[in-house]
Formats: C-alpha cells, sequence, structure tokens
C-alpha cells in the first residue's frame, strides 16, 4: 500500500474529532480516494501477495465501491470540517465561556442551514463517483412490516 500510496492513511480516535476530521480528509484530498482504489486493486491481483492480504484488498475494496460509501465520504467531510474548525476555536486558551456559548450555538446553527447543502454536495460527489467507477446506485427500499390480517386481504 505504501508503494501506491504517499501518505498513511491514520486510523481514527474515539475520542479525538479532530483525528477523524484528518482521516476523512486524508482519504478525500490529501491522498486521494483514486490512489486507493488503485492500490488496493493492486494488492488484490497481485500473485506475490498472500492469500489474507489479496483477500483484505478485496473485502476493502468492495466496500469502498458501494453507493453508501462514496456518498457518506464527501458528507462526514463537510460535516467534520465544521466541527473540527469550532473544535478548534474552542480549545484556544484565551477562549472565554461566552465566546465558546456563541460559537457552540453557531455550530448548531451552520448545521440546521447547511445541512441540506452537505446532504446535496454528497449526494452529487457520491454519484460522480459512482459513474465514474461503474458502481451500481442500490437505493434501500423501505418495506412495511405488514400485521397478520393484512396478509391474507392483500
Amino acid at each position: 500500500m505504501k508503494q501506491h500510496v504517499e501518505l498513511a492513511i491514520k486510523r481514527d480516535c474515539d475520542t479525538r474529532w479532530s483525528s477523524k476530521c484528518d482521516a476523512v480528509e486524508a482519504v478525500c484530498m490529501q491522498i486521494g480516494l483514486d490512489s486507493v482504489v488503485d492500490s488496493l486493486e493492486h494488492l488484490q491481483d497481485n500473485a506475490c501477495e498472500n492469500s489474507d492480504t489479496r483477500a483484505d484488498a478485496g473485502i476493502f475494496l468492495r466496500n469502498i465501491l458501494t453507493y453508501i460509501f462514496l456518498v457518506l465520504l464527501p458528507f462526514w467531510r463537510s460535516v467534520l470540517q465544521t466541527i473540527n474548525r469550532i473544535q478548534k476555536r474552542l480549545q484556544d486558551p484565551k477562549m472565554n465561556f461566552h465566546d465558546a456559548a456563541d460559537d457552540i450555538l453557531g455550530l448548531k446553527e451552520i448545521m440546521k442551514t447547511r445541512g441540506e447543502q452537505f446532504c446535496v454536495y454528497a449526494m452529487q460527489d457520491g454519484m460522480k463517483k459512482c459513474e465514474e467507477w461503474n458502481v451500481e446506485i442500490n437505493l434501500r427500499t423501505r418495506k412495511r412490516k405488514k400485521m397478520p390480517g393484512e396478509l391474507e386481504a392483500a
């Protein structure tokens, strides 16, 4: 993987939002999703690699090349960047409680007003990647649970 991708993809830390933002940002921009997919394809097809490495690369590749992943990646990037920007201000030692409260209310307002924009952008970007890589778009259909009496009448 290190031969194909310049930077290492790091694990995120459960307690630090900035690590989540950094991990998503690395895949989206710094490393590039194209490079990750290319390196996983190479690992999957490389006969010199052991079977566990080839199998793991195949599993990761199948999980990445899905409609859900390709839509959620830009969505989380937008959301995490917004949270990370506010979090960095909150960690400033000169920050007072009043300004911190204002920043948190501002974050809430941003999520309210721009939340739909985040979704629209993520859908457009994800659809573009799906078309580019010929990924099948399976939109989940909700099934309504029927009561026993409805089954007979239907």
